[in-house]
Order: structure tokens, then sequence, then C-alpha cells
């Protein structure tokens, strides 16, 4: 476990996903008990939210979210990404950039914390880059404009079609509110150039102009997993297990996964329990 007080993790979430908080929670009390956690409130439905917040002992924390919401309204107004939910509410998701941790990890709600964090932040803090992403994002989820597309290459080539922004380590102070607001200031004209994941265009965009330096985790150290789920934790009952869908690497340790809800298998012989999994790893 690090020592650095000033590094830690953010995710985002509201009462819809009360129940991927909690597992969320879970994984990091269990591989990072002393890893600050700072939970952003994805919209006003936080009621839940907050109570695990102070179950868990983390920080339910919203101190950036009104300015990201006026650059989410500025771009994309009023308008809906699914039925009832405002694609400016994940703009709150960028957050972590304007907040108190020096250096973090944001992940969304649906991942799990496997194992000891504090090599992901060593390899950024040995490396020349400012974000260390885990994935690069899937055709048209960042961009819909070839021009701008070929003009963030030239200016940033590393973005090339962009990244996913679900898993990432970065630091504090490298998205500057001058900045973001000038690159939001088109408004409503820059909509019909993102893609399908509103805050991901944005900071796709937003790194491509600046030059902010960016890389593939596994680009950075070879040592780290290749894949978000070479394996996937999933959930059966009532309790968290990681399923063993395929060999794994000894030399390469798990980091993170995606937890998926399905209904309870016939057989639970091939699961494994999250809290054992890189122990001694016990059959469920």
């Amino acid at each position: 476990m690090s020592e650095n007080t000033n590094r830690g993790i953010y995710t985002c979430a509201n009462d819809n996903f009360a129940s991927s908080l909690e597992g969320l929670l879970r994984s990091i009390q269990i591989s990072n008990p002393n890893l600050p956690v700072y939970v952003i409130p994805f919209d006003d439905e936080c009621k839940k939210i907050k109570e695990i917040c102070d179950e868990y002992g983390v920080v339910f924390w919203d101190g950036q979210v009104e300015f990201w919401d006026s650059i989410g309204s500025k771009i994309y107004g009023d308008r809906n990404h699914r039925p009832t939910i405002k694609k400016k509410n994940y703009f709150r998701k960028l957050s972590g950039f304007m907040g108190p941790l020096e250096e973090f990890i944001f992940v969304d709600v649906s991942i799990r914390v496997l194992s000891d964090v504090t090599k992901v932040f060593e390899i950024l803090a040995d490396s020349d880059y400012d974000i260390l992403f885990h994935a690069r994002s899937l055709p048209f989820r960042n961009f819909h404009n070839d021009a701008l597309i070929e003009v963030l290459e030239a200016v940033n080539p590393n973005i090339r079609r962009g990244f996913a922004a679900g898993c990432l380590v970065s630091k504090s102070g490298i998205f500057d509110r001058k900045t973001v607001e000038a690159l939001a200031s088109p408004g409503e004209m820059l909509a019909p150039l993102f893609g399908g994941a509103p805050e991901q265009s944005f900071m796709n965009y937003y790194c491509g102009i600046t030059g902010i330096k960016c890389e593939r985790l596994i680009h950075a150290d070879s040592s780290f997993p290749m894949s978000l789920t070479p394996e996937k934790i999933e959930k059966i009952g009532e309790g968290e297990y990681f399923r063993k869908t395929g060999k794994v690497d000894a030399k390469k340790k798990l980091y993170f996964a995606l937890a998926r809800e399905r209904n309870t298998p016939a057989g639970h012989e091939d699961y494994w329990l999250i809290e054992e999994f890189n122990s001694k790893v016990t059959k469920a």
C-alpha cells in the first residue's frame, strides 16, 4: 500500500447504481484498505449513495459538479443520452481532473479493483505521461468527424481516435478551467463532431488540442495486463465472484476487472471468490 496520501480513487454513481458502488467499494476495501476513495454524484438521485459512502467510510464529493454541469450543458443543452439521462451529467466524471487528489485512478462503478494499485501509480510517476488509460475507445465513441480526427492526430499523435474514460490513472491540474471553458465555447456546434460518449469525447478533444501526453498502460509498462476483462467478475446470489474463464498469466497480476450481473448459473465450479483471487484462491 502506498504511503502517498495524495493518491486515491474516484468513481461516479447515483442511486440506480447503488449495488454496483457497493461491489466496487468492497473490492477496494479488500485490495487497498487504506486508499482514499471519492464518490462523485452522477445526478441529484444520491440518497442511497450518501448512505453507502458513510457505511464504507469514503468521501461523497461534489466539489466540481456545477462547473462540469455547465460545460456539458454548453455543448449538449438539455439533450438526453438515454431516456431520462442527460448528456451533461456524464461530464461530472471529469471532476477528478480538478479534484483534491494529486494522483488518481478513475474507475467506472462497474469496475472491481483486485490488487494493490501502488504499481499503477508508480507506472504513471515513472513515465513521461499525464494520462495512462486501460483501453482504446471503440470506433465513433469519441468523434464523428474525420477532419477533426486528422487535426487532433496532427497535434497529438497518441490520441488517434481516442481512449476510453472508464479506467485510467492521471493527475490533478492537467485540465485548466479557462482552457476547458474556451474549448467548450463553440457550444452546441461541437455536439455533431463528438461521438456516443459525451464526457469521453470532450476529454479526448481536450487532450488532443492541448497536447496532453496520453498512452495505454500496457505500452508504458509491458508487465501490465493487456485486457480489462481477460476474466470477469459476475454476481451470483448475494456475493461478488471472479469468473475463471481462461488461463491466468501468473506473471501479470490482474488489477481491474469488469463486473457483470446475470442469473445464477447451474454450476459454480468455475467461479472463485474475489477475496481469494491473487492470494490462495479458494473455490466458491
